[in-house]
């Protein structure tokens, strides 16, 4: 870093997992948050980047499982029920496990 430095050559240190989670700043900014995921427990997530006094940030939901929003999506592209149930038979996409 110090040679990049002195050759005025734009540079940052390539932090680690443990390093980004272990830094004090993000620590004290709130940049991490705990959260209860409905099916994997609890998770370390990252906070709403931004706020504003008059229009906070809602809060975030959890990523979805695998094939969450499967059925949802075929049917706003125009497929039919029997024909999601063929690409779920076929596995050619997925549903969550009950």
């Amino acid at each position: 870093m110090r040679l990049l430095k002195e050759a005025d050559i734009p540079s940052a240190p390539l932090h680690s997992v443990d390093d980004v989670i272990d830094d004090p700043h993000l620590a004290e900014s709130g940049f991490f948050r705990m959260t209860e995921h409905p099916t994997e427990g609890r998770l370390r997530m990252m906070s709403t980047p931004l706020a504003w006094s008059d229009a906070p940030p809602h809060a975030l939901r959890p990523a979805p499982r695998l094939g969450e929003h499967s059925v949802e999506i075929l049917r706003e592209a125009g497929y039919g029920k029997a024909e999601i149930e063929a690409m779920i038979a076929s596995r050619v996409t997925a549903v969550p496990k009950a």
